[in-house]
């Protein structure tokens, strides 16, 4: 859990480093500045992807049923809606201003 949690971080606070950076610190193009971003993008997905998943098989059986007698069923639940509501925030707000 610790580990999805630093990689979650890792990849949030350097998506908002560069997006701040690029566009205010350096006389870039605009368009190495949207790939940057877009960069940052995929790499906060990936991360973000991958913790939803390894919650997902704490939760998940072999079979596809979902295991209630998991003491930490509702942390590892609360964790993907928060994972996923952070990942639609970030898609929607990358791509509304482009």
């Amino acid at each position: 859990m610790v580990l999805y949690g630093f990689q979650i971080v890792f990849a949030f606070f350097s998506y908002f480093a560069h997006n701040t950076a690029e566009g205010s610190c350096c006389n870039a193009p605009t368009s190495v500045v949207r790939l940057h971003k877009l960069m940052e993008v995929f790499i906060f997905t990936l991360a973000t992807i991958t913790c939803i998943t390894g919650l997902s098989e704490r939760i998940l059986r072999d079979d596809g049923s979902v295991d209630w007698s998991c003491e930490k069923i509702y942390k590892n639940c609360l964790g993907i809606v928060i994972l996923v509501t952070a990942l639609v925030l970030i898609l929607f707000i990358t791509f509304s201003k482009s």
